[in-house]
This record gives structure tokens, sequence and C-alpha cells, in this order.
């Protein structure tokens, strides 16, 4: 109890820290110059992305996550996925192989009391994704061929 109690803690202190990181970091990522055309997504996926819509719909989009909007980051050369649900950090398994895209679900996530459904509703469409599209500066996650969340890249 107490070694699980550790554990969950340390994965949480972790997921948190690895949150914090600079955009210089992710630009540094992509200097190399030797890169294959082909690595291209996966590393443009390493961004901080903030949802702004599910499947289009953008109303009652600010009632639902009065604290903040969610946002995530998707390290494909880790296979995780970290960020935050509107209320709580949370982090987990993410699996990319070319467009296709896996969240293994349900995430660690801290446990802070959350108003409303945002939080429930962004978990349980992640949990339906599986695969993504990216345009420019968005990123949009979809379940087959219909697209679910819509995601802007954090300037």
């Amino acid at each position: 109890m107490v070694y699980s109690t550790l554990l969950k803690s340390v994965t949480l202190a972790i997921l948190c820290l690895s949150s914090c990181h600079t955009e210089q970091d992710n630009n540094d990522q992509g200097k190399d110059s030797t890169r294959k055309p082909s690595t291209l997504p996966s590393l443009e996926l390493k961004k901080q992305w903030r949802l702004i819509s599910y499947g289009g719909d953008t109303a009652a989009f600010a009632a639902m996550y009065p604290m903040q909007p969610p946002y995530i980051v998707i390290d494909s050369a880790q296979s995780g996925v970290y960020g935050n649900t509107g209320c709580n950090a949370f982090g987990g398994t993410a699996n990319v192989k070319g467009d296709s895209l896996r969240f293994i679900t349900p995430f660690e996530m801290t446990a802070i009391g959350c108003p409303g459904e945002g939080e429930e509703k962004f978990t349980r469409f992640m949990a339906r994704v599986s695969r993504y599209l990216m345009k420019a500066d968005t990123l949009v996650l979809m379940e087959r061929d219909t697209p679910i969340m819509s995601f802007i890249k954090k300037p």
C-alpha cells in the first residue's frame, strides 16, 4: 500500500516536472538537419497543444473549463502523453505510428476536485482517439475518420 502510494507520487512528480520544459527545449530537437522527413510529424507532436473544441463545437467551451483549457504534449519517442485536463495534471502512454495514435487510458492523474463535466469529457474523448491530422498550427484528433478534438499549438 505504501509502495503503491509512493510509486504514484513519484510518477506524478516526474510528470509535473517534465511538463515544465521550455519552448527552447522543443526547438533544440528540430535543429538536427540529418533527421528523416518521415519523423517530422512525430517531432512536431512534442509541442504543447491547447484544446479549442470538441468536433468543431465551441459552444459553452469556456464555461466547461473555468480554470484553464486542457492541453497535451505527445512525446512519441518516449511513447508518452502528459498535460492538464483543465483541472488536473495527467500523464500516460501514447502509441504513435504514422498517423495512427492511441492513448492508453485511464491516465495517471492528480486528484483535485473539479467543477462541472469538463475533465470527464476530456478523458472520455481522449480514450476514443485512433489517429491524428496536423494542419499548420492545428492538431486534430480523430476517431476513425471523424474529427473529435481540435488543438492549437501554444505559442
